[in-house]
């Protein structure tokens, strides 16, 4: 697994690790530290589902996460979809309406979600 993860630190200039938290934290340490001898500048990309967000917390700081991947795809309406873009962004970025063209492309994706399962 060390060779797989430098092999990829050396191709990529990014990694994402599907299903974080169910990877022991000191698993995902070694390995990125060792991927990061290759590639210092490695970006980490990380879907994460901890439960709280101190343990989310945890788990960026100890492996070093870069960002976050949310699933918005279950949001069933809009309003969910932003309770859950305004929980995760951040009150700041969701009133100065930093996010604006980014919401409008998941109420748009989140249609054609819609109008598929019907």
């Amino acid at each position: 697994m060390t060779q797989y993860v430098e092999n990829l630190a050396s191709a990529f200039q990014g990694i994402r690790l599907d299903n974080a938290h169910s990877t022991p934290i000191h698993v995902a340490q070694y390995l990125l530290k060792k991927a990061r001898v290759i590639n210092p500048n490695l970006l980490v990309v990380a879907e994460l589902f901890a439960g709280t967000r101190e343990k989310e917390i945890v788990f960026i700081n100890k492996i070093g996460i870069n960002v976050l991947v949310r699933e918005m795809i279950w949001a069933s309406t809009a309003t969910e979809l932003a309770t859950t873009l305004y929980k995760y962004g951040g009150a700041e970025e969701f009133m100065m309406g930093k996010i604006n063209q980014s919401f409008q492309v998941f109420l748009n994706i989140d249609d054609k979600v819609t109008e598929k399962s019907k």
